[in-house]
């Protein structure tokens, strides 16, 4: 369809695609604005081609910053076709599961509190969505959020199930698959609660079924909790999705306003956090101070060696414990005192790079004993807020504590952070590399893992184009941030 030209939009290449509708970026021939194109993948027959109709009409009416505009309904023997504003950026679903990774939980609340209002007005025109899907939700390149589509639950459905739309047949709420059940905006707090599971742990929690066995988990079983993805969401946050997400519609928030009540009210709460360390002697209890361990051997009607290996332990422990007691006790540098806290690990804690990132901090954490011995040249680094930014998430990339920004900001911490304004950050070094340097060369030239240096300059290669190869990522003239951690030995 590339070239081709519907009334005054011209087709010029195609942007994405669901089991639907197709989309294109275009172009109006008179005003030279870009517009995006949407078109049936299938044919309709005459009632399901009026029925497409008359949603769009309800689509027209909603006006909303955070919603795409929708510009022009056009009929052809061809097909139907929409035009829509076009706006350049990157899907939700793309950012979370091919750049990001799984949002934090003030982020992903604050992205939920700037969609929520788009359906709490599209429910006051009469209109009730079936499927929120990030894939739908375009994050812009100056960093706000648009929705592109909202798929109108009476078309949508019927269309989505005919073709066996499983990627969106798995989001949708319980009523959807009983017959005879009236569906009301209720479904769209569901999608809401649906879309928050995907932000907090990049997962859907029933893709990948068979439409039986996804018919079977929505009706029959409960909602998997997040905390079975990512352990450390708080026990506030996993009560709203858990809530937003009932079987029972009249278990969930009743309207948009009162789960964005909820949202506003959110606190992240204490988590246990997962032991990370290898459990030593897990069956026999350390004993309590100032009191020796007991064994009662009598009791046993088999010789135990249980008992004795665990006495032998404490005893290693003991002779270990008095060898270092000597020792100087160093205090760690106020810039890596929370190099092992929490934050970090939840940060990191995902899929494989899990596990390489957790060595990179152990290996920092070995070496931080060091640092009051080092004398380390600080310098600031004026790092630019993202729209959702918190100070403890910067501290985080950067491995700074939250104090530190204060101190060098002249900040409380009870500031809302606006985009685009400066933070300086305390930095060892701010590199500029040379023609073929690579991230390893600068890792070994400052001792640090190349890992860490992706993940503080956040270098991730962009996706590539169905067919394509990924674009290499050019390093030359561009600045690394060498973040304050203590290098190798």
């Amino acid at each position: 369809m590339n070239g081709d030209k519907i009334l005054h939009y011209r087709i010029e290449q195609p942007a994405y695609e669901n089991a639907l509708f197709r989309y294109f970026v275009g172009t109006h021939t008179i005003f030279s604005k870009k517009v995006l194109i949407k078109t049936p993948k299938v044919v309709f027959t005459p009632e399901e081609k009026e029925a497409f109709a008359t949603e769009t009409r309800q689509f027209a009416r909603l006006q909303h910053p955070t919603l795409t505009t929708l510009y022009d309904y056009i009929e052809s023997e061809e097909g139907a076709y929409v035009v829509l504003d076009y706006h350049k950026g990157t899907t939700l679903a793309d950012y979370i599961h091919l750049q990001h990774g799984l949002l934090p939980e003030a982020q992903a609340i604050a992205t939920l509190l700037q969609l929520i209002d788009v359906w709490e007005m599209a429910h006051k025109e009469g209109v009730f969505g079936g499927v929120i899907r990030p894939s739908y939700i375009l994050l812009t390149s100056d960093y706000t959020l648009k929705v592109q589509d909202i798929a109108l639950s009476k078309f949508y459905t019927q269309k989505m199930v005919q073709l066996g739309d499983k990627d969106n047949m798995c989001r949708l709420a319980p009523e959807f698959w009983r017959d005879g059940v009236v569906v009301d905006e209720r479904a769209d707090i569901y999608g809401l609660g649906l879309l928050l599971f995907e932000l907090l742990t990049a997962k859907v929690p029933y893709a990948g079924l068979t439409i039986a066995e996804m018919r079977s988990k929505i009706l029959d079983e409960p909602m998997p909790s997040p905390k079975a993805f990512y352990p450390l969401i708080s026990p506030a946050t996993e009560e709203i999705v858990r809530k937003a997400t009932a079987k029972n519609p009249q278990d969930r928030y009743a309207s948009c306003a009162e789960m964005r009540q909820a949202l506003l009210d959110w606190k992240p709460s204490p988590v246990e956090v997962p032991v990370v360390a290898e459990k030593v002697a897990e069956k026999t209890p350390l004993p309590e101070k100032n009191k020796k361990p007991v064994f009662d051997i009598s009791q046993y009607k088999t010789f135990n060696l249980l008992p004795w290996l665990t006495l032998s332990a404490f005893v290693v422990l003991a002779l270990l414990a008095w060898q270092y007691a000597g020792k100087p006790k160093t205090t760690r540098s106020e810039i890596v005192a929370n190099i092992q806290d929490e934050g970090r690990i939840k940060f990191f804690q995902d899929s494989v790079a899990k596990a390489q990132f957790k060595k990179a901090i152990d290996d920092s954490i070995k070496r931080s004993k060091e640092i009051a011995k080092k004398q380390v040249v600080v310098e600031p680094y004026m790092h630019r807020v993202r729209l959702g930014e918190s100070l403890d998430r910067i501290a985080r990339r950067y491995y700074v504590t939250v104090d530190t920004l204060k101190k060098m900001n002249g900040m409380t911490g009870k500031e809302v952070l606006k985009p685009k304004t400066g933070i300086k950050i305390p930095v060892r070094a701010v590199y500029h590399m040379k023609d073929k340097e690579t991230l390893e060369m600068v890792g070994q030239k400052f001792n640090i893992n190349p890992l860490v240096l992706k993940e503080v300059n956040q270098l991730y290669p962009k996706p590539p184009k169905a067919g394509e190869a990924p674009d290499p990522i050019i390093f030359e003239g561009k600045e690394i941030i060498i973040p304050f951690i203590m290098p190798k030995k």
